[in-house]
């Protein structure tokens, strides 16, 4: 399979360097006028990704049922697209990155004394690290595992069970693959004028990590299901997915 850049049905890694290069390369077209693209992507359709973000936020933010109470941790945070109803609702914020670049731009578009930001990579996320004590009560972790080679999955997922409180809800959305598992291994993209790396599992692979860790530390699977009606998916390979996982709730 070598030099090819779409590879289906075999378990082939990413590079992670090209991966931090690709986010590097969408803060620096991250623009004020449409921030989205920067991390939703639709360089070429701008409606699209506002579309999506309405719709996903819609959906998603009264599962939250967020109050003054709650501590919110949003893994691969980007541009901090999910600060503002976590603030809106009188919670904490905090969003987590590995790229600096994406955080620089967070940082200067959400500026609530209730909102943090802190470079960390999902993999590496502690309570420590994160300052705290006690866990997370809500966790987003959107679009994020697809730019994670296997055991960096699983690590990942460990780490954000080690972040939640042991009452929790987490929600995470990811694009899978509509059939067999497939790579991405820095192919070029018109849309976005970049080369791209990613990893998109099928929806039983992913379980299968989840039963690895999520479930194993007493969190249960309360939803999976299709994320954007058919109107807002324009992929044929892929569709975002969405999962709620509750604990001790």
């Amino acid at each position: 399979m070598t030099g090819q850049s779409r590879v289906y049905g075999q378990n082939v890694s990413i590079d992670p360097s090209a991966v931090a290069a690709f986010f590097a390369g969408r803060a620096r077209r991250a623009t004020s006028a449409e921030p989205l693209t920067s991390v939703l992507y639709q360089d070429g359709n701008p409606e699209l990704a506002r579309a999506r973000d309405q719709h996903e936020k819609q959906l998603i933010v009264p599962e939250l049922a967020l109050s003054e109470q709650d501590s919110v941790l949003d893994v691969g945070c980007g541009i901090g697209r999910w600060a503002q109803p976590v603030l809106d609702a009188g919670a904490h914020y905090c969003g987590t990155d590995f790229s600096d670049e994406l955080l620089h731009v967070a940082r200067t578009r959400v500026t609530h004394p209730n909102a943090r930001f802190i470079t960390c990579p999902i993999q590496s996320l502690n309570v420590e690290t994160l300052d705290q004590p006690g866990g997370f009560s809500r966790v987003i972790v959107a679009g994020v595992l697809i730019y994670l080679n296997d055991t960096d999955l699983l690590r990942a997922l460990t780490a954000v069970a080690a972040s939640a409180a042991s009452r929790c809800l987490i929600y995470l959305r990811e694009p899978v693959a509509t059939g067999d598992r497939l790579t991405l291994d820095q192919h070029w993209s018109s849309d976005l004028d970049q080369s791209y790396s990613a990893v998109y599992r099928s929806e039983p692979e992913l379980l299968s990590a989840f039963g690895r860790t999520l479930l194993a530390t007493g969190f249960t699977l309360r939803t999976a299901a299709d994320l954007y009606p058919a109107d807002l998916n324009n992929r044929a390979d892929t569709k975002q997915r969405y999962y709620l996982l509750e604990r001790g709730r």
